[in-house]
């Protein structure tokens, strides 16, 4: 089931989408073009910039590029994966890793069905992302195959 939900998952995300995942505030800023020219400094992203650029984020809303409550959810949900390997660590106990992946191979697979991934919304689709990076960070851990495609 993990795996199958790994694969399927992976599948809904564009190569181009998989390859170009940025903070949702940064991506609507570049898009908007908010002070793009102050973007980089020398060949890497400018501190200032990406602290402006969020705090004009917050102010400008924009509902193709901001999380909805349901994407911060998932990805919230996706990061605890720390918590629980370390948790799993210290207890000498990989099952409470592996509850953790079912559950979130579980909320993976129930967006999955509701929306579409592919064409949907900015801030789903870097839900999304993160989810399947903290999936596979789970099944590594747990000594699990992470297939590409199904």
């Amino acid at each position: 089931y993990i795996t199958y939900t790994y694969a399927r998952c992976l599948s809904a995300l564009s190569e181009e989408t998989r390859n170009s995942i940025y903070d949702p505030d940064i991506k609507k800023a570049l898009m908007h073009n908010f002070e793009k020219e102050k973007y980089l400094s020398g060949y890497s992203v400018c501190p200032e910039w990406i602290k402006k650029a969020k705090e004009w984020s917050k102010n400008n809303p924009d509902d193709n590029y901001d999380m909805s409550q349901s994407n911060a959810d998932l990805a919230g949900f996706s990061e605890q994966y720390e918590f629980y390997r370390q948790k799993s660590i210290e207890a000498l106990d990989p099952s409470l890793l592996a509850n953790f992946t079912i559950e979130l191979a579980r909320k993976m697979n129930s967006v999955y069905q509701m929306e579409k991934i592919k064409d949907g919304k900015y801030g789903l689709k870097f839900a999304f992302a993160m989810s399947i990076l903290n999936l596979r960070r789970c099944m590594l851990d747990l000594g699990m195959f992470c297939p590409i495609e199904v």
